[in-house]
């Protein structure tokens, strides 16, 4: 079961400021993504960051599970895939966008899971506190200004319940040539314009930052994607299970 419409913030959220517009480079991404050659890639992408981090032995019966930057829904999808048979139910923010209707026809066709779609941010999240068993965010943070970074993870930290996981993948470049290698791809990938600032860590700095933030880390993966052109190299990843301390 899927719909749109938001769930009711909580009081301390009510007066703050709404999400941004969709801008036309948004609406253009949802087409793309939504075509049946990039779904498909999509969503064995989406498949496989989940095997690679291991995140099915972490679901619950019945539990609760936030994902954050959702887009075209293909993570949530694939993770309440996984928990089929569980009873979970998923909440999937956006910050600029609505699912489109041919989002909302794959997540009906390939999952029975309940699936709230909200339009939020993710420092504001419509969520109680500790309601959450699990939050997701998958190449998000480097989209965010570092402060910003904070701010959703401290948020994360309110709506989870103490033990409730933190599943992160991220671009995790080491040094200043892979993170301008990691720039070129992000750009190709979401249709990004030279202008558009990116906040990269490494594994090792997102591990120290997300302890300082309160979450004990439990396991982390790693993955590589090669280019074909020569002169383009490799663009690192980690993935991260945390706990809430």
């Amino acid at each position: 079961m899927t719909t749109a419409e938001p769930a009711t913030p909580p009081p301390h959220l009510a007066d703050t400021p709404g999400p941004p517009r969709p801008t036309w480079r948004t609406r253009a991404t949802n087409w793309f993504f939504g075509l049946k050659p990039a779904d498909q890639v999509l969503r064995h992408r989406a498949a496989d960051l989940i095997d690679k981090l291991g995140i099915a032995d972490h679901l619950k019966p019945g539990g609760v599970y936030v994902d954050i930057g959702s887009g075209t829904g293909h993570i949530p999808t694939q993770i309440a895939r996984t928990a089929n048979g569980l009873g979970a139910r998923f909440v999937c923010i956006e910050p600029v966008s609505r699912p489109t209707k041919r989002v909302r026809r794959r997540v009906q066709r390939l999952t029975d899971t309940h699936i709230q779609f909200v339009r939020s941010l993710g420092d504001r999240l419509p969520v109680g506190d500790a309601t959450a068993d699990g939050v997701s965010i998958f190449f998000v943070l480097h989209h965010i200004p570092s402060p910003i970074q904070l701010r959703v993870l401290a948020d994360v930290r309110r709506v989870l319940k103490p033990g409730g996981r933190l599943f992160i993948w991220e671009d995790t470049p080491e040094n200043a040539r892979e993170f301008a290698i990691n720039e070129t791809w992000d750009r190709r990938l979401n249709f990004e314009p030279r202008s558009e600032p990116h906040f990269y860590r490494s594994g090792d700095e997102w591990q120290t930052l997300l302890a300082q933030e309160g979450f004990e880390l439990l396991q982390r993966a790693y993955y590589e994607d090669h280019s074909r052109k020569r002169n383009e190299g490799t663009v690192r990843h980690t993935g991260f299970i945390l706990s809430r301390t």
